[in-house]
């Protein structure tokens, strides 16, 4: 049986609607585009072909209407792409394009996001303004950490991840995703499933502004340099951050293991980075603990109220 992974291309973040999509169709030549505005009529479509296709590696693009809902299949080693029509928005740009229609039953309720944008720019007003509390709380813990000690984490995890890799002379290609984002069903993710297969599994701790992201930056800028292809998987509420990196041609994972995406770390194998305890100043939580527990309860309130907004669709 081929192995299946499951990611998201769409997000509702602090930055609004983002579509990562065109990365991931930019090698696949053959685009099937299902015309149905039924989203459950187009999901049932999907999981028939992925029965029929179950020897086959293939990448589920998950919907960010539900958790039960899919929205495309990637077939990569045929450079096939089977998704809604509602999300591809590029030109053919030279690619094979077909178009299937399925008859739309007039009695069936559909969902459209123009026919609630107004829930969506409340929802994004709210992760807007966490975003903006969650920048604060950044500063607070930067201005306690030692950029040195952070260079010298850095330096060693290039060491341990490159130091026998040669450089392509293939250009690298970067898959931009999200493995999880703010939904009517609430925060949701698939990480487990993208990390399951994979042998080398880095986890890396900290608090807001300690340098996690970066770090993952500094690794994609390397495998960018080498020419080896990377996996990106954007965070949810700032999608200029990264949660977590996929290298599959190394087997090896960066993920962001904090909270709203924490894994219980069971196997000893995981190594572990913890940026707060390697590179920042105990002491300043001590210091400026009052506000940061403000700022915390404050973001903490603009995340619930924007995910209450975007649980009213499921009633709608």
């Amino acid at each position: 049986m081929g192995k299946q992974i499951r990611y998201y291309v769409h997000g509702h973040t602090g930055k609004g609607f983002i579509d990562l999509l065109p990365s991931n169709l930019e090698q696949i030549n053959q685009i099937v585009l299902i015309e149905n505005k039924n989203k459950k009529v187009v999901t049932a479509l999907l999981e028939t072909i992925l029965t029929l296709l179950n020897e086959e590696d293939i990448e589920i693009i998950q919907s960010t209407l539900s958790k039960d809902l899919i929205d495309g299949i990637i077939i990569r080693n045929k450079s096939l792409a089977i998704i809604h029509e509602s999300l591809y928005q590029a030109n053919d740009n030279g690619k094979n394009i077909q178009r299937v229609t399925i008859p739309v039953d007039e009695d069936e309720d559909y969902f459209s996001l123009k026919d609630h944008q107004k829930i969506y720019d409340e929802a994004y007003n709210y992760f807007k303004k966490g975003l903006s509390i969650h920048d604060q709380l950044e500063k607070v813990y930067i201005s306690k950490m030692d950029f040195n000690k952070a260079n010298k984490v850095i330096e060693q995890l290039l060491q341990q991840l490159f130091k026998d890799v040669e450089k392509k002379k293939e250009k690298a290609i970067l898959y931009e995703r999200l493995f999880g984002t703010n939904t009517p069903d609430g925060i949701v993710n698939t990480v487990l499933n993208l990390i399951e297969p994979i042998e080398k599994k880095i986890f890396i701790l900290g608090r807001a502004g300690t340098g996690k992201s970066y770090v993952m930056n500094q690794v994609l800028n390397k495998c960018i340099e080498l020419g080896i292809d990377v996996e990106v998987y954007r965070c949810s509420l700032d999608p200029n951050s990264i949660d977590m990196l996929i290298i599959r041609e190394l087997n090896v994972c960066l993920h962001d293991n904090t909270a709203p995406h924490t894994i219980a770390v069971n196997d000893p194998s995981i190594q572990i980075i913890d940026m707060y305890k390697e590179t920042v100043d105990q002491q300043v939580e001590k210091e400026y603990g009052e506000r940061i527990k403000i700022l915390q309860k404050k973001y903490k309130e603009q995340m619930q109220l924007g995910l209450k907004v975007l649980k009213s669709l499921n009633s709608n």
